[in-house]
């Protein structure tokens, strides 16, 4: 479980720090306040994860290359890099982000390779993780009559030995632009593979709606079976609600991710929905004690929901963000939450 979480140079953040947090935390403030940046941060830097960053980039649509990359950095300056620090359970974890000056070229050098195609050599920088390091290596392949092909590679090194799954396969991040993603698609397709996996998805799938009877997955389309109906049916078409279950049950139902970073978890959702997923999270929390929950919300319904369904209401915080003179700033509300949202809080 991470106890806190200290964050600098990393988008809008210049340096902001949060303790004591919670098993579910719940961000809210305006638009471009930094509550989507604070995800991404707690998710890149948790041990192990040297893919955090690319999958931040395809998050937010962008392509994999150095210049995506540097939109990492506060202001674009590369010259500061990023730092994430972790406080966790299992104990003290920091993450450094860096070019590889070393290695830049400010003018491309072209060179043959056996296709007789040219690769113009790009940019590298630098995971960090306590000394143990991976190297996301940009370049742009030029393979002639006016193709350009953008790449990555990555290059590990680790001193105390290989370590065989770089991905971090404790943490999951779920946002509007992943929950169509065909990546979840295909973990779907795997996981439903099994017997019991498959019924606990359509037994959460159910509390939405009563009449889907089956799901069916071939690792791009995602369709159920509804009752009385013989032609299946895409989950999109039942609206946001349905994918956004089907993804918790999902996600939630995987033994090995304990940290799951949730952004704009009402999306598209009418309030029944709301209701459900409240339920289905209150369910879930009871039955994995050692799972822990970073949420962005617009929505007070959500967040009153979410603490009205959890038996024990403690393990719930919500925290304001906002800026201040350039600094992001936080304001914690975590006693009497839902005394204080009846009052009439102002969770922008």
């Amino acid at each position: 479980m991470i106890k806190s979480l200290d964050i600098n140079n990393y988008k809008g953040i210049q340096n902001f720090k949060l303790d004591n947090l919670n098993r579910i935390n719940i961000f809210v403030g305006n638009n471009n306040s930094g509550k989507t940046s604070l995800l991404e941060a707690g998710y890149i830097g948790m041990k192990n994860n040297f893919m955090g960053c690319m999958n931040v980039l395809q998050n937010r649509n962008l392509a994999t290359n150095s210049k995506t990359m540097e939109t990492l950095f506060r202001n674009l300056d590369t010259n500061n890099k990023i730092t994430i620090k972790l406080k966790t359970s299992s104990g003290f974890f920091t993450t450094d982000i860096s070019p590889l000056t070393d290695n830049n070229v400010v003018v491309p050098v072209n060179f043959p390779n056996e296709s007789g195609i040219q690769t113009q050599e790009d940019k590298k920088f630098m995971i960090n993780k306590d000394g143990e390091k991976a190297f996301y290596n940009f370049a742009i392949i030029n393979k002639g009559n006016g193709i350009i092909e953008q790449v990555v590679n990555m290059e590990l090194k680790f001193p105390k030995g290989p370590v065989i799954n770089i991905s971090n396969s404790d943490s999951y991040f779920i946002s509007p632009k992943t929950r169509m993603s065909g990546n979840f698609a295909n973990e779907l397709k795997d996981q439903i593979k099994s017997r019991n996996e498959k019924k606990k998805i359509l037994e959460e799938l159910q509390l939405f709606d009563s009449k889907i009877e089956d799901i069916i997955v071939d690792g791009m389309n995602i369709e159920v079976y509804l009752r009385g109906v013989d032609k299946p049916l895409p989950i999109q078409a039942m609206g946001a609600g349905s994918f956004t279950i089907l993804e918790m049950a999902s996600i939630f139902g995987r033994e090995k991710i304990k940290n799951i970073f949730i952004d704009e978890i009402e999306d598209g959702l009418h309030i029944q929905s709301m209701e459900i997923i409240a339920k289905y999270l209150a369910k879930t929390m009871e039955q994995k004690p050692d799972l822990q929950l970073f949420i962005t919300t617009h929505s007070t319904e959500i967040i009153k929901l979410i603490t009205k369904h959890q038996t024990d209401k403690k393990i719930v915080t919500a925290y304001r963000i906002y800026n201040k003179n350039e600094k992001t700033q936080v304001v914690e509300y975590n006693d009497d939450l839902l005394d204080t949202l009846e009052e009439g809080w102002e969770i922008r």
